[in-house]
């Protein structure tokens, strides 16, 4: 083989090699999606959640260190009316929630927290579960109530339908 062959053989494997794409190791993706649903009570009372599907940072006993880990929170926030205005309230807010992927079970619980959207306290992480393979994962809360948490002697529980919210990945 001549020099020049042996040099348009080199540039050609050589422009071969940088055209073919690179594989990377890709993070997972974990799922990602949110939903909304209120309820009004006598016009007075309404108590509003939205849940999402997410990732938050978790210990994981297996490596030893902080990951990110699917989760499923829910941010309330609850209001009263005076007929003019709505202001927000403290409120009990409780229920039951359920992950599935491809309409199978993976984790379900139920929750009861206190929010208090007018202070910072409103997002919960209510859900934790485990990948359970790449597929469509729905966060489902259910059976809900929400219930005037101030101390006026007037009790209000309004019941929120339940919500789905889903998201693709893992």
């Amino acid at each position: 083989m001549n020099s020049l062959t042996r040099t348009l053989a080199t540039i050609a494997t050589a422009s071969a090699l940088a055209l073919t794409p690179v594989q990377a190791q890709a993070a997972p993706s974990f799922p990602s999606g949110c939903a909304s649903t209120s309820a009004t009570t006598n016009g007075t009372w309404r108590v509003s959640l939205t849940p999402c599907l997410t990732s938050e940072e978790g210990y994981d006993n297996d490596s030893g260190s902080w990951v990110q880990k699917p989760a499923g929170v829910v941010t309330i926030k609850c209001e009263h009316s005076d007929y003019v205005f709505w202001s927000g309230r403290r409120c009990l807010v409780s229920g039951d929630w359920e992950v599935q992927r491809d309409g199978n079970h993976v984790a379900s619980g139920s929750f009861s927290v206190t929010a208090d959207y007018d202070h910072g306290n409103s997002r919960f992480h209510i859900a934790t579960y485990r990948c359970a393979g790449h597929g469509t994962y729905t966060f489902t809360v259910s059976n809900l109530a929400g219930t005037d948490a101030t101390e006026d002697n007037r009790p209000r529980t309004a019941y929120p339908p339940a919500v789905t919210a889903r998201g693709t990945g893992c």
